[in-house]
């Protein structure tokens, strides 16, 4: 599971800023109290891509991004690397684990800012 911008509510985005753009893969259960399904933890963050640009992330972080206990890996990407433009509602990313498993996931985003509304 990925989430665009975490720290944001509605995943809004400005594809043409100039900063950052942060995407979380989420640490999922199959159920609470289960055993993990999935860890984040297990990502490589140098494997991940992100966006039609196949960028790679400029810095990563685990957080507990979701309050949910678990750690999430957080990773940053530069917003005019990505490949994003306006009109594009979905963004995902690829990678792989530590032992090689490939992951895959995406999320839907809003286009705000000058231009893309």
């Amino acid at each position: 599971v990925i989430d665009i911008r975490l720290v944001a509510a509605f995943n809004r985005s400005n594809p043409r800023g100039q900063g950052v753009f942060p995407v979380a893969i989420l640490t999922t259960r199959t159920a609470a109290g289960e055993p993990l399904d999935f860890d984040a933890r297990t990502v490589a963050p140098s494997t991940v891509r992100f966006g039609p640009g196949g960028t790679a992330a400029e810095r990563n972080r685990f957080v507990d991004g979701d309050r949910d206990g678990d750690l999430d890996l957080l990773l940053y990407f530069r917003r005019n690397r990505t490949g994003l433009v306006c009109g594009d509602t979905v963004a995902s990313l690829t990678g792989e684990t530590f032992t090689g498993r490939s992951i895959e996931g995406s999320d839907s985003f809003r286009n705000v800012g000058r231009g893309c509304l």
